[in-house]
């Protein structure tokens, strides 16, 4: 795993990928569990995307759920990041839709990406 953590501007990519994808139908014969998780509609966008980098985070600062963490991880962590302006705020993220169609590769590319960045992270199980 990298130890990287994504930019707003790279949650903005995914979640409008799975925007995209439910607007137009593709999800529909996808998996309940699947169409379920990436179900992405202009009321949830915001939560999805908080969601996401939430676990990024995590997974970079505490190697998984925090709520897993070993506490002593977690102090550790938080004191390095108090060095470095603090843990960032992901509440405060909001939605930013990209235009017009993603094409299949770099959709691929994005996701994989991100589940680079963020492996051990709560979503692994989908």
């Amino acid at each position: 795993m990298s130890s990287w953590i994504v930019s707003a501007t790279d949650i903005d990519s995914i979640v409008s990928i799975a925007h995209h994808w439910t607007a137009t139908g593709a999800l529909d014969m996808a998996p309940s569990q699947v169409r379920e998780l990436l179900s992405v509609t202009d009321e949830n966008a915001s939560e999805i995307g908080r969601r996401l980098w939430q676990a990024n985070v995590e997974a970079n600062m505490f190697g998984g759920p925090r709520a897993y963490a070993d506490p002593e991880i977690v102090e550790e962590a938080e004191a390095e990041a108090a060095e470095d302006g603090g843990i960032p705020n992901v509440r405060e993220y909001s939605f930013q839709k990209f235009p017009g169609a993603p094409h299949p590769a770099t959709a691929m590319r994005r996701i994989g990406y991100y589940r680079y960045q963020t492996a051990n992270d709560t979503w692994d199980d989908f």
